[in-house]
């Protein structure tokens, strides 16, 4: 780890850009790391490491959605509601029925 910056806690905050943060669920330095999504590390032979990405759910739309401001636009807004009350698989179908 480098000593400029601390290492990441369960709690924490991970920007996802766009303002968006997700917050830290679970975190083993040099192994794993799970805020919304899942990156791994898996060591092999020959001095090789495998970067292994999961999804959990919806990637960064629940930190995204909850981003949004509350003076925003009606429909920014109302994805923030649905993705915050509703869960993100209704908001998702809604949103994406419009397309």
């Amino acid at each position: 780890m480098s000593p400029e910056i601390p290492p990441l806690q369960v709690g924490d905050a991970v920007p996802m850009g766009a303002g968006a943060f997700a917050t830290v669920s679970e975190v083993q330095p040099y192994r794993h790391l799970v805020a919304q999504e899942a990156f791994v590390l898996r060591a092999f032979p020959g001095n090789k490491t495998r970067l292994i990405m999961r999804y959990q759910g919806t990637g960064f739309v629940t930190p995204a959605a909850h981003s949004i401001r509350p003076d925003a636009g009606r429909l920014p807004r109302l994805l923030r509601f649905a993705v915050r009350v509703l869960g993100v698989d209704l908001a998702l179908r809604v949103r994406l029925s419009r397309l």
